[in-house]
């Protein structure tokens, strides 16, 4: 038998209610020439039973029992086993919109450059009805420097050119058992280019019982671990308080408040320093991007009048700043908009 073009892998521990609905998602695509790997991890409940009834109907899955080992090892066991040209990530709790594979597929095809793709998602709740859509930057040089800031690959979206990984070296690291997709594409984007699709073509479960909601606290300790390492590589040391600023930035979670918002006008520029003498991005394209996260900041606190206009003009990022853009900033200060 011909080795399939996708390869889809799915790890999943415990996976009912959704796992069926995920998987038939799947199963139903428009694009059909895929295998699908599901690693059993040692499931106690149901989930041997659905898997394998699925199985027995479309031969395109295949299921890999194991003693619970984690997802990061899940996904590698899987990866290693996967046949296709491109490998497709997928939980069990999501649900893909029936277009998914083609539309990721035809992409990468025709952007032969691109070795991932991942999409914007939307959520979808308990009841099944369907929530805020998560747009993410879709550029690859944008993707690369938004990444020190927050994880912007939506994993279960993500298809991937099997061949530029594996010739990269670059697989999940055991080391993370959380945030491990967001250690992963930020080794991957300084070798690799990344990008998204500007499309919903995943529906993403938000309940109680999520692997990421029920373990928060050890997500965002991963994620402040990873972004660390990768702030050392810039050439910083960052402080206690420099570390709690940039993870405020990861979670978005960015208060109105002038000492706030000037501490966090230091710590751009700050990195913008560093990264010129470092050159880990490439400086000029880094600073402008930099320049812009601080302009968007200051927009969402015009509120404050001209408070946040003498603190956004405090900072040397604002020199980065088109004159036109500065009036409109300004304007909206006089005008204290939300």
């Amino acid at each position: 038998m011909r080795n399939p073009k996708l390869s889809v892998l799915m790890a999943v521990y415990n996976g009912m209610p959704h796992l069926a609905a995920a998987i038939n998602s799947m199963l139903h695509q428009t694009f059909a020439d895929f295998e699908l790997i599901i690693v059993d991890d040692g499931s106690t409940d149901a989930t041997p039973n659905v898997l394998a009834d699925l199985a027995a109907r479309d031969k395109r899955i295949r299921i890999v029992n194991q003693n619970n080992s984690g997802l990061t090892m899940s996904l590698n066991h899987a990866w290693e086993l996967a046949q296709g040209q491109f490998i497709a990530r997928m939980d069990a709790d999501d649900m893909c919109v029936a277009e998914r594979f083609s539309r990721q597929i035809a992409f990468l095809e025709t952007n032969p450059t691109i070795a991932l793709c991942g999409t914007w998602v939307q959520t979808i709740h308990e009841q099944g009805n369907l929530g805020t859509i998560w747009q993410y930057p879709t550029a690859p040089q944008a993707i690369h420097f938004e990444l020190l800031f927050r994880n912007i690959i939506a994993h279960p979206s993500v298809v991937l050119r099997k061949q530029a990984f594996d010739a990269a070296h670059l697989r999940y690291d055991p080391a993370f058992q959380r945030a491990q997709d967001y250690e992963l594409w930020l080794r991957a984007a300084d070798k690799l280019k990344l990008a998204n699709l500007p499309e919903v073509l995943l529906h993403y479960r938000v309940s109680n019982q999520q692997i990421s909601q029920q373990h928060q606290p050890a997500q965002l300790a991963a994620s402040a671990q990873i972004y660390t390492r990768r702030l050392q590589q810039l050439g910083l040391s960052p402080t206690p308080d420099e570390l709690a600023l940039h993870q405020r930035l990861f979670t978005g979670n960015v208060p109105c408040e002038a000492d706030k918002l000037r501490s966090i006008g230091a710590w751009l520029a700050k990195i913008e320093q560093a990264n010129q003498q470092s050159h880990l991005y490439p400086p000029d394209e880094f600073s402008v991007f930099l320049a812009k996260k601080w302009l968007h900041l200051c927009r969402k606190c015009a509120s404050m009048g001209m408070t946040t206009w003498q603190i956004f003009r405090s900072s040397p990022l604002h020199r980065r700043i088109a004159n036109a853009q500065q009036i409109k900033l300004f304007a909206r200060c006089i005008l204290r908009k939300h």
